[in-house]
């Protein structure tokens, strides 16, 4: 995996400007940090609340890959260098009553204008890859809960039930990354173990939903969420 290189470890738009002219950088992932984490920018100072990682490959070699992070700041000048969209920012953290608006509580139809209807197992699914993201601090976002996450994303039908095989991929990546290494007997309680060891609170998801599709299935490892 590359590293960002060193004479482009600085703050400015000459920085990003070169650097286009080597690299294609691509944004791949924006989230919220948990309590007492951290990520280092490319610039090298130290994020702890909103931070974007991008994806960078030379021009002339687009096999190799690395990773960069930025806070939300530079990455909107990122963004609007190399003409991409913003990305929607995932909180694994459970948002509190009081952060809705008076107007939000009384009309709640109000949250959902212009938000596109996802499929509820869909929006459980990404809830729990981009809390896995956090919570195992996966950095190598070619690896397979990334990969995961950017094809459930990418679904052009997303108020549709995912595929069989992605749900399958899911549940495979929770039995071999929590319940087989004894960490914890699901994902569920792996979440509940978190929540008192960090103190706060992770969105939650109907795991029972989802271990009863599991168990439909054929060939499938233990229902695990």
């Amino acid at each position: 995996m590359l590293n960002w290189p060193e004479n482009y470890a600085h703050k400015g738009n000459n920085v990003r400007e070169n650097a286009i002219k080597e690299y294609k950088i691509t944004p791949i992932f924006h989230s919220v940090l948990l309590p007492n984490q951290h990520k280092n920018t490319y610039f090298k100072q130290r994020i702890t609340t909103n931070y974007y990682c991008f994806e960078f490959r030379p021009l002339n070699s687009k096999d190799k890959i690395g990773f960069f992070y930025c806070g939300d700041d530079a990455a909107k000048k990122w963004l609007a260098l190399i003409d991409e969209a913003p990305l929607p920012l995932f909180n694994p953290l459970s948002i509190s009553y009081d952060s809705m608006t008076q107007s939000d509580r009384e009309n709640p139809q109000n949250n959902n204008e212009g938000k596109k209807i996802i499929h509820p197992i869909r929006k459980d699914l990404l809830v729990i890859l981009n809390t896995l993201m956090a919570l195992f601090d996966i950095t190598d976002y070619s690896s397979a809960i990334p990969a995961i996450l950017k094809r459930i994303l990418k679904d052009k039908n997303q108020d549709l039930l995912p595929q069989n095989g992605d749900i399958k991929a899911v549940n495979t990546n929770i039995y071999k990354r929590i319940v087989l290494p004894n960490i914890a007997t699901s994902y569920h309680d792996f979440i509940h173990i978190k929540e008192l060891e960090l103190n706060c609170a992770f969105k939650k998801i109907n795991h029972d939903r989802l271990n009863e599709l599991i168990n439909s299935f054929e060939n499938s490892n233990p229902a695990s969420f």
